[in-house]
């Protein structure tokens, strides 16, 4: 069975996937498996995520990380989706 899970919360994440793609405004910026992301994320907005991730709760913190960047009020969406598109650009797993 598979179940999309949309969600900015990567603590779920961690519990419930075993892929994940990371979505920045819109576009795909990287994917790979749970273990690869959480242990090597190569996108800011992906490290981003991670950070804002709360603390257990014996490692409580008055404040969670925020993430920085454009907001999706500057992206212009279609109307409607077309029926095909291109490939999306995502970062490979072996840039190191």
């Amino acid at each position: 069975m598979t179940v999309m899970l949309i969600t900015h919360d990567l603590g779920v994440v961690a519990e419930m996937a075993q892929r994940v793609v990371i979505m920045y405004s819109g576009k795909v910026v990287e994917e790979g498996s749970v273990e690869e992301i959480f242990s090597d994320p190569l996108h800011p907005y992906t490290e981003g995520l991670l950070k804002c991730i709360p603390p257990r709760v014996d490692r409580r913190t008055d404040r969670l990380s925020v993430v920085k960047g454009a907001s999706t009020e500057s992206i212009t969406f279609p109307k409607r989706l077309p029926l095909s598109s291109p490939p999306l650009s995502i970062l490979p797993r072996n840039l190191h």
